[in-house]
């Protein structure tokens, strides 16, 4: 890889700019690379960089957004058409339409899926993946070290050795599983992380303000050849052609990109690429997530291990609560994941002047936070105006705890606030070793649960999306069973009781949603084209050189945060395409994208040598 010039350096020798913004272009132009990447978020920089390090291939990422994030322009171009269920939150949340894309968001927690996840689970009348759990957990390794997490190591006795013991006691033979841990990125905005690595690259260039508006293929419509753009969001359009094409949008704008793009004439073509067999968009899943039920514990808070500590390679990592894969299917329940939390910061009955300190500056805290710290039930919804009575008893809380909030506030600056390796995020311990649980729930896939075009346009012409999101039916009677099962193995081993009260119990459908952030399941791979959008290797089975990177991919969704997998996933096709295209001698034009100049000189322009 070539050394960083200086900036006088860079001046004099006309280098290439590694960052370009559309707006610069007239409009009608046609820029070349090996490969075009539509997305600058985790896959597909992910992808990006081990295309250009490892197999040297030219590659020009387009993102939509620009260098920073501006929430009323996403809203303008995310904004759903129509929403069928409240507990799914506006599609214009949890993303990011900008340069990093949901990286410059994410919280940092990396935990790969299980073996478990890729298998068939009749019991549940779920497929699997049409490749093998080590197909994907080969990549983890590396994945890891792209996300800045430490090892692979996701168990209590290999991440903490001078501290190897579970969450809480228990015997040996337990069904619960109480040593796995989640680790958690710093968390890495991933082009902040990766800048040096893209600003000295002669082979990786990202255009931000360039929207996607079709992918281009052949007149047949079998073979992606491109994608057309808009500069800078306006009217003026320009191509970029490629003998490879990845749609690493995310799993709500790819599946809109595929079924809009329609250029072909294919006897398809009305259905979009990738659609034959009306799957695009189709078998949508989220995670499901609720905070309900108690947790009591019945031996003191030092025996507990319930709060973030250092690995030995200085990351943060916190255990879990699982019950083991034998129990699930013995009782035909989905996988899921449990932890221990902290009372709704709006009710100030909790008497806790961090959390009514929490409160009161929520409106501050990023609008996705703010949500998850909110009352079960209200995330999804519009945050209701807080009384003045509401107001002065959570000002009473932390007017009589300003010792206890001070200190907490110095250490929370220090761990979260000024800290690189940030700490990640709010847990206080309960003196009676009473705590709240919290899960993240797999969701079965379904065809009815899709993402579609609507009438309603946005402001470049595409389609908005109406979502059609639902629980399953069974969903509230198996997380009853969960938490019975789980009761009995707490139980069983003495150690804590699991409290869950009848209207608790009846309203577990209500006091759940969609997990922000976590869009799966909408182009997803199939071992043939009729139960699929793409193949075991994400290639589009319609359209060649086309492909799909990140979660939209997953067949099933598991538990675990997405982050992690997409990133394997897109560390697997990259070596698929690096292979495929290695053979083939490069007829593009490359040096039409490289002779791009930008006139005038910013430091946001970082210019390196050939």
């Amino acid at each position: 890889m070539a050394a960083c010039n200086s900036k006088q350096h860079a001046k004099s020798n006309g280098s290439v700019v590694m960052i370009i913004d559309s707006r610069s272009l007239a409009g009608g132009e046609q820029l070349a690379a090996d490969v075009v990447v539509v997305g600058s978020g985790p896959a597909g920089l992910a992808l990006a960089l081990r295309l250009v390090t490892r197999h040297r291939l030219h590659v020009l990422v387009v993102e939509a957004g620009g260098s920073r994030f501006d929430f009323e322009d996403q809203s303008r171009f995310f904004a759903h058409a129509g929403l069928s269920d409240a507990r799914h939150a506006p599609t214009a949340l949890y993303r990011r339409r900008m340069l990093g894309g949901t990286s410059t968001v994410w919280g940092g927690r990396c935990i790969p899926m299980s073996e478990d996840d890729f298998a068939r689970r009749p019991d549940l009348g779920r497929g699997g993946w049409p490749i093998e759990f080590q197909d994907v957990a080969c990549h983890y390794p590396d994945a890891l070290a792209l996300l800045d997490a430490g090892r692979f190591e996701f168990k209590a006795e290999q991440a903490f050795p001078d501290d190897p013991k579970p969450l809480a006691p228990v015997t040996d033979g337990s069904t619960l599983v109480l040593d796995l841990i989640e680790r958690f990125s710093p968390p890495s905005d991933l082009v902040h992380e990766h800048r040096r690595e893209i600003d000295c690259s002669a082979r990786l260039r990202i255009m931000i303000n360039a929207p996607c508006v079709e992918i281009l293929t052949s007149p047949d419509g079998r073979e992606a050849v491109g994608v057309e753009c808009a500069a800078g969001g306006s009217a003026r359009r320009f191509e970029i052609r490629a003998r490879a094409v990845v749609i690493a949008a995310g799993g709500l704008e790819t599946p809109r990109l595929l079924l809009w793009s329609r250029s072909g004439r294919q006897v398809h073509a009305r259905r979009g690429l990738g659609n034959s067999h009306d799957n695009v968009g189709r078998h949508y899943m989220t995670h499901v997530s609720g905070q309900i039920g108690t947790l009591h514990f019945k031996c003191p808070n030092h025996l507990l291990r319930l709060g973030y500590q250092r690995s030995h390679d200085g990351v943060w990592g916190r255990r879990l609560i699982q019950l083991s894969t034998p129990v699930r299917h013995e009782h035909a329940l989905p996988n899921f994941v449990m932890r221990t939390s902290i009372p709704s910061i709006d009710d100030p009955s909790h008497g806790s002047p961090v959390l009514s300190a929490a409160f009161l500056v929520k409106r501050y805290i990023v609008a996705e936070y703010a949500r998850r710290l909110s009352a079960p039930g209200l995330e999804t919804c519009p945050a209701p105006r807080a009384s003045a009575r509401l107001l002065m008893s959570h000002a009473g809380n932390v007017a009589a705890g300003l010792p206890s909030l001070a200190a907490f506030t110095a250490s929370w600056l220090k761990k979260r606030v000024l800290a690189r390796r940030k700490l990640p995020s709010l847990l206080l311990e309960n003196p009676e070793a009473a705590y709240p649980l919290s899960y993240d729930a797999e969701q079965l896939p379904s065809r009815a649960n899709r993402v579609a075009l609507a009438l309603d346009r946005d402001p470049l012409g595409l389609p908005r999306l109406d979502v059609h999101w639902t629980l399953d039916p069974d969903f509230a009677a198996r997380m009853q069973r969960t938490f019975d099962v789980l009761s009995t193995e707490f139980q069983r081993q003495r150690c804590a009781s699991v409290v869950l009260s009848p209207p608790e119990r009846e309203a577990i459908a209500e006091h759940c949603g969609a997990q922000g952030g976590h869009f799966m399941g909408t182009a997803r791979m199939s071992a043939s084209p009729s139960e699929g959008v793409v193949s075991p290797s994400c290639e589009v089975w319609d359209t060649a050189n086309l492909y799909v990177a990140g979660s939209a991919v997953f067949p099933t969704s598991g538990f675990a945060n997405p982050t992690l997998t997409i990133v394997a996933l897109s560390l697997r096709l990259a070596e698929h395409i690096g292979q495929s295209l290695a053979h083939v001698s490069s007829k593009t034009a490359v040096a039409s994208l490289m002779a791009h100049r930008r006139q005038q000189d910013t430091p946001e322009y970082a210019r390196c040598g050939p």
